[in-house]
C-alpha cells in the first residue's frame, strides 16, 4: 500500500508538473528573452543553448537533445567579487566549467548536483539556492567558487528544460516525443522506457531489449526505432501472439502528438502497454 501511494504521488507532481510546463512553453516561445534574463543563443535540432546575465558575470547552458545532458559554464568578468567574499577581486576573466546532474526539475522541487570539470569538486542547487557540500577540503577554498552558478543556476537549468520540453523526476528525464523523433532516428540503440501523461507521449533514456520486454509484459510503456522492433517485442512479450489478429493488437494512432503509432500485446502478464513507433 506505501509503494502505491509513494508512485502515486510521483505520478501526480509528474502530471502537474506537465501542465505548468506546456503553459509555460507556450508563453515563452515568442522570445527569446525572458523576465529572467534569460538569453537564448541556440536552438537547433542538436542543442540548446542559453545564457543569464548577473552584474556582469554570464552563466551559459547548454543542453544536449540526443544524450539529455546538461552543461554549465560560469564566467565572472574581471574584477568582479570572487566567492562569497566582497573584499578579493580578480583581475582576469574566471570561467568554471560544471557537469550536470538533475534530480529533481517540476513543480514540486528542484535539486541539482553541479561538478566542475576540472577539480571535481561538487556543489549543490535546492530550492534555498547554492548549497556546497562544507567537508574540510571545500571549506578552504570556498572563496574561490563562482557565485553566478549558484544565482543563476536554477533558472538556466529550467529554462534549457523549458524549451526542451522536459522534466525531471527522481533522477529521470522525460521529453516530449516529438522533440525525440530525430534523435531517436539516427541513434543505434532501439529501444526507450516511455510514459502517456496528460495525454502527452514522453521518452527517456535508451533501454536494452530485457527490460524493454519486462516493462511490456508488466503493462509499462515503450518507445521503438522503427514498426518492425516495436511489432517483434509486442509479440513476444505478448506470448507469442502476433499483434494486428485482434482489434486490441492492432497499430492504431494517427500519429500525433499523445496517440502516436503503437501496438498492443495481446496476452500480456498484466496491465495493456503502449509499444510506440514513430511512423517516419
Amino acid at each position: 500500500m506505501l509503494q502505491f501511494f509513494r508512485r502515486y504521488k510521483a505520478i501526480t507532481a509528474l502530471a502537474l508538473s506537465f501542465c505548468m510546463l506546456f503553459v509555460f512553453i507556450g508563453d515563452t516561445f515568442a522570445e527569446n528573452k525572458t523576465e529572467d534574463g534569460i538569453v537564448v543563443l541556440k536552438n537547433d535540432s542538436k542543442v540548446i543553448e542559453v545564457k543569464g546575465t548577473h552584474k556582469g558575470d554570464e552563466l551559459y547552458g547548454t543542453y544536449d537533445k540526443a544524450t539529455q545532458k546538461i552543461t554549465l559554464k560560469a564566467v565572472e568578468k574581471a574584477n568582479s567579487p570572487i566567492g562569497f567574499s566582497s573584499l578579493l577581486t580578480s583581475n582576469t576573466n574566471k570561467e568554471v566549467e560544471y557537469d550536470v546532474n538533475l534530480l529533481e526539475a517540476n513543480e514540486a522541487s528542484f535539486e541539482a548536483t553541479l561538478t566542475e570539470k576540472k577539480t571535481k569538486k561538487e556543489h549543490k542547487i535546492k530550492e534555498n539556492g547554492f548549497k556546497i557540500e562544507l567537508n574540510d577540503k571545500v571549506k578552504a577554498q570556498l572563496p574561490l567558487i563562482a557565485p553566478v552558478a549558484g544565482i543563476l543556476g536554477r533558472a538556466v537549468i529550467e529554462r534549457l528544460l523549458g524549451l526542451a520540453l522536459a522534466i525531471t523526476i527522481n533522477g529521470v528525464t522525460w521529453v516530449v516525443a516529438s522533440e525525440m523523433a530525430d534523435s531517436i532516428r539516427n541513434r543505434e540503440e532501439f529501444y526507450y522506457a516511455a510514459k502517456i501523461i496528460q495525454q502527452k507521449v514522453v521518452i527517456s533514456g535508451s533501454i536494452d531489449y530485457s527490460t524493454a520486454y519486462t516493462r511490456i509484459r508488466t503493462g509499462e510503456d515503450v518507445f521503438c526505432k522503427n514498426q518492425y522492433l516495436a511489432r517483434e517485442i509486442t509479440r513476444i512479450a505478448g506470448n507469442g501472439l502476433t499483434p494486428g489478429t485482434d482489434p486490441d493488437g492492432e497499430t492504431h494512432g494517427d500519429g500525433s502528438d499523445g496517440y502516436y503509432h503503437h501496438y498492443h500485446p495481446l496476452a500480456p502478464l498484466y496491465g495493456r502497454a503502449h509499444v510506440f513507433f514513430f511512423n517516419y
